[in-house]
């Protein structure tokens, strides 16, 4: 036997089920006629290379492993693939040589009608029984090749013993190709489910996330509201404090739609801003939740920064500042100070330090801040951290940490300034 045209026709076999999964693995994204025209199309290169490449076993006997690619089109592709695979095998058959096309005829005949019937059952069976099925169908076909090739040949011992060993050949092929058509198809459905797996993962990070966030503006309406009632304060300020609480409902507002819409990305509302005016915004929103905490706010602007500009999306910005803020705030339980530096950076950044005098954290604490639902905090998502350098890094800036247990914290975060 031809051993080497033997192993090129189990590798012409093989080849188009990898390139499929090359190209069509997402079939969602892939219309069901250009998937069935792609099929047929490597299923016909595969007969045509298996009948280029015949495996002589004897002078009186010759085979190839053509029916196999036209099985799997029948099964997997129904009539619409195995009609044209009919025609494409012995035409090319025909161009080949004359001699004994019929037989190939009467075999793939048999294939073509009787093999798309038993899809809906195929489909319903386990990778065994798939197994089984297609081995049966390629033993049948086989027969067919077999019997008429003796009946031709006169029947002797040598044909029938090399007849056998064909038929053999054949299912055990199709047995191999079988099989890692369903391992493919089972990886593409494990690869399926990992996606809807990390898309309802994002979906519970998301709602965690916007809990934590609108979290923030409420709980700074909440101290507004309480300072209110205090009959002392100058009705012009009570103003000030309503005006600010219905500015931080706002916000919530705008967060939970930036939320609601991440399926659907826009573009950010990136503009030219001033860093220092921002800052003093966060704090202003801050103040009432640090007297609430007995906590001394302090700001310190660098005169340099005052008119330094950057482009940003203002939002992000003070969402980013209000959170790293309050979580300073809550790290300060028995009070303490909070302060606010905005100053010059190198490489025409501009920075701003938050530091408190908190607990702290050690260096393995710090580590695991970026990972998600970490959190130092009894009733904190770990959540809050990832959205706020995530934010940082779309302005293309950094987030540093600094930090030394039962001393205190400070975050600095670096922006590029806007060049005029």
């Amino acid at each position: 036997m031809n051993s080497i045209n033997f192993l090129l026709n189990v590798l012409f076999i093989i080849i188009p089920l990898y390139v499929y999964q090359i190209f069509l693995v997402d079939l969602k994204k892939v219309k069901p006629s250009y998937r069935n025209h792609f099929i047929t199309f490597l299923l016909a290169v595969s007969i045509m290379l298996c009948l280029s490449f015949p495996v002589t076993v004897s002078e009186e006997f010759v085979f190839d492993l053509r029916q196999i690619p036209l099985i799997i089109g029948a099964l997997y592709g129904g009539y619409v693939v195995a009609i044209p695979l009919y025609f494409i095998t012995n035409f090319y058959r025909f161009i080949i040589s004359a001699d004994g096309v019929w037989i190939s005829i009467l075999a793939t005949t048999f294939i073509i009608i009787f093999v798309p019937l038993l899809r809906n059952n195929y489909f319903k069976s386990k990778t065994g029984i798939k197994i089984l099925m297609n081995m049966g169908i390629s033993i049948m076909s086989s027969l067919i090749v077999v019997l008429t090739a003796i009946v031709i040949l006169s029947s002797s011992n040598s044909i029938i013993i090399v007849a056998l060993y064909y038929i053999f050949i054949q299912s055990l092929a199709m047995a191999l190709l079988t099989y890692l058509i369903e391992k493919m198809i089972e990886n593409i459905r494990i690869i399926n489910k990992i996606k809807e797996t990390e898309r309802l993962q994002i979906v519970s990070q998301l709602a965690a996330s916007v809990s934590h966030e609108v979290r923030n503006p409420l709980t700074v309406t909440k101290g507004f509201l309480k300072l209110l009632q205090d009959n002392t304060i100058a009705n012009e300020k009570k103003f000030d404090y309503l005006k600010l609480a219905l500015s931080e409902l706002n916000r919530a507002e705008a967060i939970i739609n930036d939320y609601l819409s991440i399926a659907r990305p826009k573009e950010k509302d990136v503009a030219i801003g001033n860093i220092t005016n921002d800052t003093l915004n966060s704090t202003n929103i801050l103040a009432p939740y640090a007297v609430m905490n007995q906590v001394e706010l302090m700001t310190e602007i660098d005169e340099a920064c005052k008119e330094l500009t950057a482009k940003y999306d203002q939002q992000e910005l003070l969402q980013c500042l209000i959170n790293i803020g309050k979580n300073a705030i809550e790290a300060m339980p028995n009070g303490g100070v909070l302060k606010f530096i905005v100053r010059s950076g190198h490489e025409n950044n501009i920075v701003i330090n938050i530091s408190d005098t908190g607990v702290g954290m050690t260096p393995e604490e710090i580590s695991k801040l970026y990972t998600p639902y970490y959190t130092t905090k009894e009733t904190g998502t770990g959540l809050g951290l990832i959205v706020v350098s995530d934010m940082i890094q779309a302005m293309q800036g950094t987030l540093k940490i600094n930090s030394k247990k039962g001393e205190g914290t400070t975050f600095s975060i670096s922006i590029p300034l806007h060049i005029k």
